[in-house]
Order: structure tokens, then C-alpha cells, then sequence
């Protein structure tokens, strides 16, 4: 009788070991998440003009987000002259463009805790193929024509209160007047 107890005791636990090893094929948790939304000046990764930009009246802010345009100078960018865009190119074979490049336009700063690797990315979302191009550096000062890339700028480590100044260069190739070139410069940091 002992005997078949202590295998029926095994025996259970063997089969206990079994089922719990796969108790179950899928599972549902709920958890709550918060995630404070912020204006681009307030967040981890703080973006806002470089306040020592010549450029800086191309920037402005709406809803919190950081807007670039380089269209009609408005009052606050009155130093700058009296403009309304970029110069187009020959409309038909790009072999006469023109080519603006805003040197240290934004400064991005790691407002975080942790070390972060920085990568700006610029896409055109019309106006054909690329038209727009990043350039970041450490830095201010220090950008020329060769620091821009046509979709991906070499990667910044910023530690904490660190910043990296950003350029952005506008082409127009065979675009001709009155169109409008728009994109988006996406910024992306990693934990270094």
C-alpha cells in the first residue's frame, strides 16, 4: 500500500510538472501606461531654434511642435531681408538649380538622464525626389556644404544637458517657380 501511494504521488507530481510547463497557450494582462505629452522644448530630446542662429527666425512653434519654413520672411526675421522663398530651379532639367544651405538652424538638447546616440533623418514628401538634407554637428560654427547627407547625418552622442546643432540644405534641381517643396526631419535617440 505504501508502495503504490509513493507512485501515485509521483505520478501526480510528474503529471503536475507536465501541465505547469504549459499551462496555458495565451495570456491577457492589462497595465496601466502614462506618458506625459509635451511641447518639442520640454521634452527628454528638447528641440528649438538655435537662439544664436542668424537663421533662427525660419523656425517657429505651433501646438508645441518646432515648424520650419523658408517661405515669406515675416516680421521677426526682418534682419534678413525681404524674400519669399528659395530660388527655383530651371523647371525642366535641374541642370540650373539652386542650393540654401541653413547652417546650425536647430539645437537639439539631451534633456534626459542616460547618454543618448542622436540620428537626424530628412525626408521630402513632395516636390519629387530628395530636396532636403540634414547636417548635425557638435559644435556650432562648424558645418559646411560636405556635412550634409542625403537622407542620414552621422550620429551624435550627447550626454546629459549636451546639445547638437542642426543644419538643414534645401535643392530645388529641376523645380520651377511656384512650387513648394515639404518634408519631415525626423529625430531618433538611443540610449548610448
Amino acid at each position: 500500500m505504501r508502495r503504490a501511494l509513493q507512485l501515485l504521488l509521483a505520478a501526480a507530481l510528474l503529471v503536475a510538472g507536465a501541465a505547469s510547463s504549459s499551462a496555458f497557450n495565451r495570456e491577457k494582462a492589462s497595465r496601466n501606461v502614462t506618458v506625459n505629452l509635451v511641447g518639442d522644448g520640454s521634452g527628454y530630446l528638447a528641440v528649438a531654434a538655435n537662439p544664436s542662429s542668424p537663421h533662427k527666425c525660419f523656425v517657429s512653434t505651433s501646438n508645441g511642435r518646432t515648424l520650419l519654413s523658408f517661405g515669406a520672411i515675416g516680421a521677426t526675421c526682418s534682419s534678413q531681408g525681404a524674400g519669399n522663398g528659395v530660388n527655383s530651379g530651371d523647371g525642366a532639367t535641374g541642370a540650373q538649380h539652386s542650393r540654401y544651405a541653413f547652417h546650425d538652424l536647430l539645437l537639439v538638447t539631451n534633456e534626459g538622464t542616460k547618454r543618448v546616440v542622436l540620428w537626424v533623418n530628412a525626408t521630402t514628401s513632395s516636390g519629387g525626389s530628395s530636396r532636403v538634407d540634414v547636417a548635425m554637428k557638435a559644435s556650432s560654427g562648424a558645418m559646411s556644404d560636405s556635412d550634409y547627407a542625403t537622407s542620414l547625418a552621422t550620429p551624435i552622442t550627447l550626454t546629459t544637458g549636451s546639445s547638437a546643432y542642426v543644419g538643414v540644405r534645401v535643392d530645388t534641381g529641376s523645380l520651377g517657380a511656384g512650387s513648394s517643396v515639404f518634408g519631415n526631419l525626423t529625430l531618433e535617440a538611443r540610449l548610448s
